[in-house]
């Protein structure tokens, strides 16, 4: 389990705004960072200090769903953030004037991407929870993040199983990864199945059937032969422009705290606050009760290694773009160079 998230919501919670001293001469960053491992060297760069030394006051501004981090992006009350590529593409076909100045972090071989029910819910099998269902007929569904890279990956899952994703695919979508996530874990009968990231599939995997008796988590499938699609950081394209310096410092910083993080143990980064993380993701569990949080759960943790950030690739780009019109999300393609600059990471 990729349990790097211990730091990334703790932090969030506890330091909200950028440093509180000498931000005067220092150039301000409003992001905000969704519940992703892309996230995840940024909190940490921001908590040893590292954007700090460079000149920067990173604000690190807390949004519940992925609809507030975009209409907060759109509003100008941040400057950028950490998303996926598929959210960036959609962005800026939807009028956002955004730019994507580097991968924050690419799964390595497919990895940390799975399709998981309950035990309860009696599926079987992927073609339990596919096929022409009535109108409101809830059940089953395939509960996933909207119009975003697991989207698109799950549709390609379901393609190379065999499946018609036209005629079969059965989808709910949610804004929202950590409730989509704690509706599965508690009431199965509305939340039959789900795919998700790490570290959400360990903590199911590992923590519910502690918490819930007889309760077991299936792996239907894994996205191991599923080519990754990154996450990604944006800027709005006019913040890029006038601060093309900070930015620049931004990118430095932020390779030297990946540099860190792949050097730091994972004792390390429990360290830091694995309480507030689980009172998070899952409200009700009690982390400093070794009775639903065993030490050998804990002991089980990896974290997985972040690349030197680069930029998508164009394969992954078109990849994207080509199912957004072919499934009929857009009828509008932009070109890789529109969204695209190699202004910091060359």
């Amino acid at each position: 389990m990729k349990l790097v998230w211990v730091v990334l919501f703790s932090l969030l919670l506890i330091y909200p705004i950028g440093a509180a001293t000498a931000t005067e001469a220092r150039q301000q960053l409003r992001l905000t960072l969704p519940p992703i491992m892309g996230s995840l060297p940024i909190v940490l760069g921001y908590e040893w200090g590292i954007f700090h030394d460079h000149g920067l006051d990173v604000q690190l501004k807390g949004l519940v769903d992925q609809e507030s981090r975009i209409a907060a992006l759109r509003a100008g009350r941040i400057d950028g953030m950490v998303t996926d590529l598929t959210t960036a593409i959609l962005a800026v076909l939807d009028g956002i004037d955004i730019v994507i100045t580097s991968i924050a972090f690419l799964a390595q071989n497919g990895a940390g991407l799975a399709l998981l029910t309950q035990y309860r819910t009696g599926i079987t099998s992927i073609a339990d929870i596919l096929g022409d269902f009535a109108a409101g007929d809830e059940r089953a569904r395939i509960h996933l993040s909207h119009l975003s890279n697991i989207h698109f990956q799950t549709d390609q899952l379901l393609t190379q199983l065999g499946f018609d994703i036209y005629r079969a695919a059965n989808y709910q979508f949610w804004t929202d990864m950590v409730a989509m996530a704690t509706n599965f874990a508690f009431m199965p009968r509305w939340v039959p199945a789900v795919v998700l990231p790490e570290p959400y599939i360990s903590f199911l995997v590992y923590f519910i059937p502690l918490r819930i008796r007889g309760a077991k988590i299936i792996v239907l499938a894994d996205f191991l032969d599923i080519e990754p699609v990154p996450s990604v950081i944006v800027f709005r394209r006019e913040f890029m422009q006038q601060n093309k310096e900070a930015i620049q410092r931004f990118h430095i910083a932020h390779r030297l705290a990946i540099t860190r993080l792949n050097a730091t143990s994972v004792r390390e980064l429990l360290d830091l606050g694995v309480d507030v993380v689980v009172e998070m993701f899952f409200p009700g569990l009690d982390p400093g009760d070794p009775r639903e949080v065993p030490p050998a759960v804990i002991a089980q943790l990896t974290i997985p290694y972040f690349i030197t950030p680069t930029l998508p690739t164009l394969a992954s780009f078109t990849a994207v773009m080509d199912w957004l019109i072919a499934a009929g999300h857009t009828r509008d393609r932009i070109t890789y160079d529109a969204i695209i600059t190699d202004l910091f990471v060359r």
